[in-house]
Parts: structure tokens; C-alpha cells; sequence
């Protein structure tokens, strides 16, 4: 693949996704003074425009997640699981996840949400309480931290159902019986 630069944001984000209407969210990153706005991306420009604001403690841990009714949730650096109905414009802390370093979030082909540490972990995370299920580690991968992951669920051929994970090391694959495999982008 290719990548292209599109223009300047206007301000930092650690957090992206896009909603099923193709419209791409960011969450503002700690290091930026607005850390928690939400803003909508101009794929032509590169604009973000700041759409939401929550409070200050609920500043994003790094990755966006939707769910399949279209709510919207997020991890804090201060370890707490949150969710947005966006047609509502109302927020719910739903509970603790323990850990403030969850810098990838998605959602499986059962609707279930997986959060990935940076600590090389992956853990199921309910969604109406944030309590945690510690599914494993990526210690026997040859990949270091995790940067982000994605609800896109692949739709056909031989990684039918996988979900993309980024590591620095580059894109890996989680099947639907949990297997990782590397993937090679073309």
C-alpha cells in the first residue's frame, strides 16, 4: 500500500476509527491541552473538527471501538472503560479496566470488545461493567508493544473473520480461534 498526506489536523490525537457511516473519529491525545475532545476528520483536508467534550479525567488511552448497535467506546489513561451513544451526545464511564495503557481496542465478529496493553497483552473487556478476562500475551510473537488495533472485521478469503492488529514490527492477524498470524500488506 501507499500512504499520502492529506493536510494538517490542527491538533494531536492517539485514537481513530471510523463509523458505519465511513465518517473518521479521532480522540485527542493526553499530550494535547484538549486531550478529551472527539473530532470528525476530513479524509480530503486532514481537519479535525471537535464535535464532543468530556472531562478532563477522561482523557483517551490511545484506540476507538463501535459496537454494532453504534456505541462508541474508549480507554483512559486513568484505567477506566467509557462509552458515548453519539446520536444521544451522552457519555457513561462504565467501570474500571485496571490498566491505563490499552492503545488498542476492537471489536470481534461476536461483538465482543478486546483491548491490547502496551505490556503485550490482550484481554476481553466487558462492556457494561469494564472488568476484565485476560485472554493472553504476544511474548512468543517477534513484535514489540502494541499501537493500535481495528474493529474490521476481513470479510472473505483466507483471513475470513481475522481482526488487524498493528505492532511496530508491522500488521498481524487474529483468527477467529485466536491464532496470531503475520500479514503482509499488498
Amino acid at each position: 500500500g501507499e500512504a499520502a498526506s492529506v493536510g494538517n489536523l490542527g491538533t494531536k490525537v492517539n485514537a481513530l476509527t471510523f463509523n458505519s457511516d465511513g465518517v473518521l473519529l479521532a480522540a485527542g491525545s493526553p499530550s494535547d491541552p484538549q486531550g478529551s475532545n472527539l473530532y470528525t476528520l476530513d479524509a480530503v483536508s486532514g481537519r479535525a473538527t471537535a464535535f464532543g467534550t468530556l472531562p478532563s479525567q477522561y482523557r483517551s488511552a490511545g484506540d476507538l471501538a463501535f459496537d454494532s448497535s453504534g456505541l462508541l467506546y474508549f480507554t483512559t489513561t486513568n484505567g477506566r472503560l467509557v462509552r458515548i451513544n453519539l446520536d444521544a451526545r451522552i457519555w457513561e464511564d462504565v467501570g474500571s479496566t485496571s490498566f491505563g495503557d490499552f492503545f488498542g481496542l476492537s471489536m470481534d465478529w461476536a461483538d465482543r470488545l478486546h483491548g491490547y496493553r502496551n505490556a503485550e497483552e490482550l484481554y476481553r473487556l466487558a462492556r457494561d461493567s469494564g472488568a476484565l478476562e485476560f485472554l493472553g500475551t504476544f511474548a512468543d510473537l517477534p513484535v514489540q508493544g502494541i499501537y493500535g488495533a481495528s474493529s474490521l472485521v476481513l470479510p472473505q478469503g483466507p483471513a475470513a473473520g481475522s481482526i488487524p492488529i498493528v505492532f511496530r514490527q508491522g500488521l498481524w492477524l487474529l483468527d477467529t480461534a485466536g491464532n496470531f498470524g503475520s500479514a503482509e500488506l499488498v
